[in-house]
C-alpha cells in the first residue's frame, strides 16, 4: 500500500508526539496579591520572561504586573510577587533554588526568598534592568541596564549601557563593566563561572572576565541588536540571536563557527538543553525552531503562537520546553518527543504486529518507535541520503528501505542489522513492496520506467518488468502473490505474471497518471 507522505506524517507527528499546554486565561488570578483598596486584578499583563525552577515544578513568569509562578504539573498559578513599581523585564533562579531574582524598568533588582515568597533586598541599578543572571555557584548575580521601548515612548529612555556584578549574600557591588555602545539586553555566566557573556542593542557580544573584567572578546557578525547570548554545556561553544540568524562562536577564539539560518524575522530568544544537543530559538515570525547543536542542522518548526516569541527556556530534566509570546500565551511542550524525532519525515510503515512504526527522514535516517507509547526506541544511520520508502514483509521479520542513495537496504527487524544490500538502480528509489510471502520485493525509481523484482533471499534481480512508456509511480501485489500491477504516468495499469515476468494484460481507460493502486481482498477487482 502507498505510504502517506511528507504533509501527512508531519501532521501526525505534531498532533500525536509534539503536544503542547497553553497558559492563557490565567484562572482565579484576579484576588491573587492585591494592592490595598483593590477589589479584583482584570488580566495579568504581558509574558516577557520564562524560567524554570532548578527542581523543574515552577515556572516563574516576568510581566507587566510582577512576576508570576506557576505549578508545572497543574498548570496553575501559585503565587503573584509583586513590588515592583514598573515592568519586570527578567527573572532567574539561584543554583539550588532558594532564591529567585526579579530585573524591572524601576532600575532595581529584587532579590525573593522562594520558600516564603518575600523580598529579602533590593539592588539598585542607573538604568532600565533587562537581564539577570546567577553565577553557576549562586555567590554572584548580574544584572544589563537598558531600555524597553513601550507604546507612548517614541524615544529610548536613557540607561548607562553597563553590567553589575553583586555579591549575592553581601549585596554589595562587586564590580560594573563598561564597554557597550548600546543597552546591555542579556546575560549569561560559563558553567564554570570565569566568563560572563554580554548581548548588546550595539550589535555585538562581550566576554569578561569574572569577577572584575576586562573584556576578554567581542564578537562581532549579527546586523542588528543581539536579543539573546547562552553556553553550551562544556563552555566551548556561546549562542547568539540577533537579526533573523543563530550564531555559534567559539569561545576561546572568538571565531564565528555556525550561523543558523530559517527564521524569516528577527530572532529574540534561544535556549539550549542541559545536555547542549538541541538548541530552540523563537522569533518575531511567531515560530520556534530546533535545531542540532552538533550539526546546526533545523530539526522541526513549532508552530500555534500568533504573535512574536518573546522567551524560551527548558526544564532542567529537559522534559519540558516553555515558549511565551507577545499573544498573551505560554505554551509548554513535551521535549521528550521533541527530542525523540525532530526531522521532516518523508515515509513510515506499521509493523504488522502494530507495535512497532517505522520513520524515515530527508537525513538518511530510519527511526523506530514504540506505537504504544509514542517513544522513540533506535534510529538506523547506514543510508547515505534521504531515505523516501519503507516496508515490511507479511510476517514482520524483513524492513525494506530505498531513497535518495539508488540502494535498497533489508534489515532484520529482531536486531536491526543490514542483512542484504541491493544495488542497480540508478536513480532514486520511490517504491519498495514485498510479495505476500515476503520471497520477492518489487521496486522502482523515480526516473525509470520499469519494475524490478528481487530475490529476498539471495538480494538477486529476477525480473525486470518493461513495458510503461512513461515515469511508474505504483505497485501492487495480488493477494495471492501470482500478479503484479504497475501503474504510471502514461495512464495505464499492466498485469504482470509474477514468476515468469510477462505482461499479461494491460487496463487504458484512465485520464489521468495512476498514482496508487490497491486489489480487493479476493483479488478479482
Amino acid at each position: 500500500m502507498k505510504k502517506a507522505r511528507l504533509s501527512h506524517l508531519m501532521l501526525l507527528i505534531m498532533l500525536c508526539l509534539i503536544p503542547s499546554i497553553t497558559i492563557a486565561e490565567y484562572e482565579h488570578s484576579t484576588q491573587i496579591a492585591l494592592p490595598d483598596g483593590a477589589i479584583a486584578r482584570l488580566g495579568k499583563g504581558s509574558a516577557d520572561k520564562i524560567t524554570f525552577s532548578p527542581d523543574g515544578k515552577t515556572l516563574a513568569v516576568a510581566g507587566s504586573i510582577g512576576v508570576w509562578l506557576y505549578d508545572v504539573r497543574t498548570y496553575k498559578e501559585v503565587s503573584l510577587l509583586t513590588g515592583h513599581t514598573e515592568s519586570v523585564n527578567s527573572v532567574a533562579y539561584s543554583p539550588d533554588g532558594k532564591i529567585l531574582a526579579s530585573g524591572s524598568s524601576d532600575n532595581t533588582v529584587h532579590l525573593w526568598d522562594v520558600p516564603t515568597r518575600d523580598r529579602i533586598a533590593t539592588l539598585k541599578h542607573t538604568g532600565m534592568v533587562l537581564d539577570v543572571a546567577f553565577s553557576p555557584n549562586g555567590k554572584q548575580l548580574a544584572a544589563g541596564c537598558g531600555y524597553l521601548m513601550q507604546m507612548h515612548r517614541f524615544t529610548p529612555q536613557k540607561g548607562d549601557e553597563t553590567v553589575r556584578l553583586w555579591d549575592v549574600d553581601t549585596r554589595q557591588r562587586i564590580a560594573t563593566f563598561h564597554g557597550h555602545t548600546g543597552y546591555v539586553r542579556n546575560i549569561t555566566f560559563s558553567p564554570d563561572g570565569k566568563i560572563l557573556a554580554t548581548g548588546s542593542d550595539d550589535k555585538t557580544v562581550r566576554l569578561w572576565n569574572v569577577p572584575k573584567g576586562p573584556t576578554i572578546k567581542i564578537l562581532k557578525g549579527h546586523s542588528s541588536l543581539v536579543s539573546d547570548v547562552a553556553f553550551n554545556l562544556d563552555g566551548n561553544t556561546f549562542v547568539s540571536s540577533g537579526d533573523n540568524t543563530v550564531r555559534l562562536w567559539n569561545t576561546k577564539t572568538g571565531k564565528n563557527k555556525k550561523t543558523l539560518r530559517g527564521h524569516s524575522a528577527h530572532v529574540t530568544s534561544i535556549a539550549l538543553t542541559s545536555d547542549g544537543k538541541l538548541l530552540a530559538s523563537g522569533s518575531v515570525d511567531k515560530t520556534v525552531r530546533l535545531w542540532d547543536m552538533e550539526t546546526g542542522k533545523h530539526n522541526i518548526t513549532l508552530t500555534g503562537h500568533t504573535d512574536t516569541i518573546k522567551s524560551l527556556a527548558f526544564s532542567t530534566d529537559n522534559n519540558t520546553l516553555a515558549s511565551a509570546s507577545r499573544d498573551g500565551t505560554i505554551r509548554l511542550w513535551d521535549a521528550t518527543t521533541i527530542t525523540g524525532y525532530t526531522k521532516g519525515v518523508w515515509c513510515f510503515a506499521l509493523h504488522p504486529d502494530g507495535k512497532t512504526l517505522v520513520s524515515a527522514d530527508w537525513d538518511g535516517e530510519i527511526h523506530i518507535w514504540d506505537a504504544t507509547t509514542g517513544k522513540h526506541k533506535k534510529v538506523l544511520k547506514e543510508h547515505t541520503d534521504s531515505v523516501i520508502c519503507v516496508a515490511f514483509t507479511t510476517d514482520g521479520k524483513t524492513l525494506a528501505s530505498g531513497g535518495h542513495d539508488k540502494t535498497i537496504r533489508l534489515w532484520n527487524t529482531s536486531t536491526w542489522k543490514t542483512t542484504k544490500i541491493l544495488n542497480g538502480h540508478e536513480y532514486t528509489v520511490r517504491e519498495v513492496l514485498f510479495s505476500p510471502d515476503g520471497n520477492i520485493l518489487a521496486s522502482f525509481c523515480s526516473e525509470e520506467t520499469f519494475v524490478r523484482l528481487w530475490n529476498v533471499k539471495t538480494g538477486e534481480i529476477i525480473k525486470t518488468l518493461e513495458g510503461h512508456t512513461e515515469n511508474v509511480d505504483c505497485v501492487a501485489f495480488s493477494p495471492d502473490g501470482k500478479t503484479i500491477a504497475t501503474g504510471a504516468r502514461d495512464k495505464t495499469v499492466l498485469l504482470w505474471n509474477v514468476t515468469t515476468g510477462r505482461h499479461v494484460r494491460t487496463i487504458a481507460d484512465y485520464k489521468d497518471s495512476i498514482r496508487s493502486i490497491v486489489y480487493s481482498p479476493d483479488g478479482k477487482k
